[in-house]
């Protein structure tokens, strides 16, 4: 359900693209809707708030407030350059790159059949944007 209600918030920041008034606030209200029903629902499914390490917080953090905030708001921006169908397609770069990127961090070994999901995404996706422009009506 996420994906459907994402990719419809890239159409509609899409649409709205001439317009000089900032979408990245909409989208940080989105995430911070998000974040408490995820959060009541962590409460009905478990019975408790998920208990995060000390020590990960400051990662968990940076994640939050950083990282993730700063992704959206370069794929808000994009919207001004992109049709919304490209933005979603380079967004399944994470899936592809994800798992090589946690290899290469803390030497998480890749299954085989990740690995070759995650080559078939990327190839995809760069076969795609290689394949060059085709008429947009965006």
């Amino acid at each position: 359900m996420q994906t459907v209600f994402l990719a419809a918030g890239f159409v509609l920041v899409r649409s709205r693209r001439a317009e000089p008034v900032s979408m990245v606030p909409a989208f940080g209200l989105g995430g911070a809707v998000t974040a408490v029903v995820g959060g009541l629902g962590a409460l009905t499914v478990g019975g408790a708030w998920p208990v995060v390490p000390v020590a990960e917080l400051p990662a968990m953090a940076a994640l939050c407030l950083v990282v993730v905030p700063a992704a959206f708001a370069l794929l808000i921006a994009a919207t001004r350059h992109l049709p919304a169908p490209e933005i979603n397609l380079l967004m399944l770069l994470e899936v592809g790159l994800g798992p090589l990127w946690t290899w290469l961090a803390v030497g998480e070994p890749v299954p085989q059949p990740t690995l070759a999901g995650a080559v078939l995404v990327t190839a995809t996706v760069v076969g795609h944007a290689v394949s060059g422009p085709r008429g947009r009506n965006g």
